[in-house]
């Protein structure tokens, strides 16, 4: 039955028009890169916060802070009204006084 079926799907025009492409397009191969590896910790980092938390001493809000390359994380306790400048300060006293700039 399935060497029927592989039979008739290669002779059917319509099949032959309508199926699916398994395959990726050339042109998305050339855009794919890897990830560069960072040399030193804390040369890379990514930031987010943790929303929304039951207050705890005035706090709400976890800016968290994890370095790329050793997966070393930093919780910084923070309000939901932080502001980008505030944010930034954090920043500085966390990380760049701690480790330097990334």
């Amino acid at each position: 039955m399935s060497w029927d079926l592989k039979c008739y799907v290669s002779t059917c025009d319509i099949c032959q028009k309508v199926k699916p492409q398994w395959h990726t397009s050339v042109g998305l191969q050339h855009l794919l890169h890897p990830i560069p590896i960072p040399a030193h910790p804390f040369e890379v980092v990514s930031m987010d916060f943790i929303p929304e938390l039951p207050t705890s001493q005035g706090y709400d809000n976890v800016l968290v802070i994890v370095d790329k390359l050793t997966k070393y994380a930093i919780f910084i306790p923070t309000t939901t009204t932080v502001t980008e400048e505030e944010t930034a300060g954090l920043f500085f006293e966390h990380i760049i006084k701690a480790f330097r700039i990334p």
